[in-house]
This record gives C-alpha cells, sequence and structure tokens, in this order.
C-alpha cells in the first residue's frame, strides 16, 4: 500500500483543525484547541486503491517545530488554509511558503500543495477577493478549493484530488528514476563489453 505524508497548516482561527477533523471523521468539531500539533493516520480508497496517509495538524504557532521541519523535508505534499473571512489568514499562507523553502531549500512550485479558502458557508463575510487567490494560486502552482468544514462541502473532493495528484506525482518521478537508473545501467554495460573485447 502506498503511504503519504501531508501536512496542514493554517492561522488560528483559520479552520485548519476542523477541515482535518471534518475529512477524518466526516463530522464538525467546532471547538478544538488551535495550540496542539497532533497526528493522525488513515487509509483512503481512491480509485479502487488504498492509499495510507499520516496527517499532521500543526499548530499554527510562530515557531517551527521538529515535527513540522520534518513533514517539510520528507513530507508528500502540503495542505495551506485560510479563512475567506479573513485576509490576514490569507497573507499567512506566504509565510508558510517561504518557511518550506529556507527549510527545505528547494522551490515550493515543486511540491504538491493544496490551497483551500474554508468558510465558503459565510460568503456574505468574504473579504479575500477571487483576484487574490487566484493569483496566489498561479504563483505556487496550487490546487485551489474553497469550502466549508462547517457543512463539509468539498472537504473530500479537494483533499482525495489532492492525494491523487500527489499519487501521480510521485508515480512519474518513480518512473523517472527507473528509467535513469536503466540508462545508466545499459551505459556501464556497453562500456564493460567493449572493454573486455
Amino acid at each position: 500500500m502506498e503511504k503519504y505524508k501531508i501536512a496542514v497548516l493554517g492561522l488560528m482561527g483559520s479552520g485548519r483543525s476542523s477541515i482535518t477533523l471534518r475529512y477524518l471523521k466526516k463530522e464538525f468539531y467546532g471547538e478544538t484547541d488551535p495550540t496542539i500539533e497532533e497526528e493522525y493516520e488513515t487509509t483512503v480508497t481512491i480509485d479502487d486503491q488504498d492509499i495510507g496517509l499520516t496527517i499532521l495538524d500543526n499548530a499554527g504557532g510562530e515557531e517551527l517545530s521538529y515535527t513540522l521541519k520534518e513533514y517539510f523535508q520528507n513530507g508528500h505534499g502540503i495542505i495551506l488554509v485560510f479563512s475567506l473571512t479573513n485576509m490576514t489568514s490569507f497573507l499567512n499562507c506566504e509565510r508558510y511558503i517561504r518557511l518550506f523553502e529556507i527549510v527545505t531549500n528547494r522551490d515550493a512550485k515543486d511540491h504538491p500543495i493544496l490551497l483551500l479558502g474554508n468558510k465558503k458557508d459565510l460568503e456574505e463575510k468574504r473579504c479575500v477577493p477571487v483576484e487574490k487567490t487566484k493569483d496566489f494560486q498561479k504563483r505556487i502552482k496550487a490546487h485551489y478549493w474553497e469550502v466549508s468544514a462547517l457543512t463539509g462541502e468539498n472537504v473530500d473532493q479537494a483533499i482525495n484530488e489532492f492525494v491523487k495528484a500527489i499519487r501521480n506525482q510521485y508515480t512519474e518521478k518513480d518512473k523517472q528514476g527507473y528509467q535513469k537508473n536503466n540508462a545508466k545501467k545499459s551505459k556501464f554495460k556497453r562500456i564493460f563489453s567493449r572493454k573486455k573485447k
């Protein structure tokens, strides 16, 4: 069974933990402790294939935990959560991108990222313009969905599609690695056979 590690990041009040629990437990948990970092394991079935997920619900504080650094360096994807009703939570997503690039010394655009605009059910209180989310999404090459942890709208679909994208990206990397190794082996065989002659 394929296994992937995903970090869920978001400012306190963005609905980060509520989205994580909505996906895992199919219920809305309004009262959660945003200062506690939790790690969950689950199995999902996508395209008739079981996939193991380890999900880190990051505490959202200023300091980077050892676990989050490990997820940045060895994880397979990042979910950035912001509230559509809170511009600060949206702008904070940029900070996570910078932290990822500093810790890993890699371009975030090359890493699977899912951007989730939460609280879609509060459209009348929206203060994050659609244009800003689209610009940010394009710049970091992220998948983007607007969701509601309260109603569950789009939560499962967004995360399942993201897991599928992660699987496809890493399957392609494995294929490329396999092809490179085979090319090296065949080149070595040709050189070795010439030397024997």
